[in-house]
């Protein structure tokens, strides 16, 4: 199957927060290596911050650096008396991941844990308006049932959180006929999946429709 795209793609797994909590005062560089535990591989550009615990104003910034192309960062700053690193990121993609979750903010508020402040996640999900497969999303959806009303449950939600809302336009293409009849039996009831391909007996391949919301962490919470 090929799939073709007009507009912006792409996506990362959700990345780990990292926390190295200390008593001893620090008299030399902090140095280190960011992983990335949905990969197991070091994390370019991540932001390390390195913290005092203060007892009036709980945490201070002291110093912060970006993890360079290998993963390692340093900061070279003294801190004395208890401190904390934390590793944070800009940006969050999850490609499909949310649209079956039923409690949406505490799974943001988790997200928002590992963003800097102002990082930004970006959420994709199906377009429930536009396309091919959108038609057969609603079809295949109970009368009654919420996901008839996806799109503008969806969509609300996130526009209370000030999410940016971008379409993108793609497709689905299959080199034989027999591939794109399976994935649809996949995808849907076997009845829907029939009535399109009855409707469509020459198809290789469908219209599709992602949509992203772009939220800053600030509103996640």
């Amino acid at each position: 199957m090929r799939r073709r795209s007009i507009g912006p793609s792409g996506s990362t797994g959700l990345l780990a927060l990292s926390f190295l909590l200390c008593a001893a005062p620090i008299f030399a560089a902090i140095t280190g290596e960011v992983r990335n535990q949905t990969t197991g591989k070091p994390q370019p550009g991540a932001t390390v911050a390195l913290y005092k615990l203060g007892t009036q104003n709980g945490l201070e910034l002291i110093d912060q650096a970006k993890s360079d192309a290998q993963g390692q960062f340093s900061i070279n700053r003294e801190v004395l008396g208890p401190h904390l690193i934390r590793t944070a990121f800009d940006g969050v993609t999850c490609q499909l991941g949310l649209m079956d979750i039923a409690d949406l903010a505490a799974a943001c508020a988790a997200i928002r844990r590992v963003l800097r402040p102002g990082g930004t996640l970006v959420a994709v999900d199906n377009d429930y308006r536009w396309g091919e497969f959108a038609t057969m999303l609603a079809a295949a959806a109970p009368a009654g049932s919420p996901a008839r009303d996806k799109a503008a449950s969806t969509g609300a939600w996130w526009r209370e959180r000030g999410a940016v809302r971008r379409e993108v336009r793609s497709g689905w293409t299959f080199d034989r006929r027999s591939d794109l009849e399976a994935v649809l039996n996949i995808e849907f009831p076997a009845t829907v999946a029939s009535a399109w391909l009855t409707r469509n007996p020459a198809a290789t391949g469908l219209s599709y429709g992602y949509v992203l919301f772009a939220v800053n962490a600030p509103a996640l919470g």
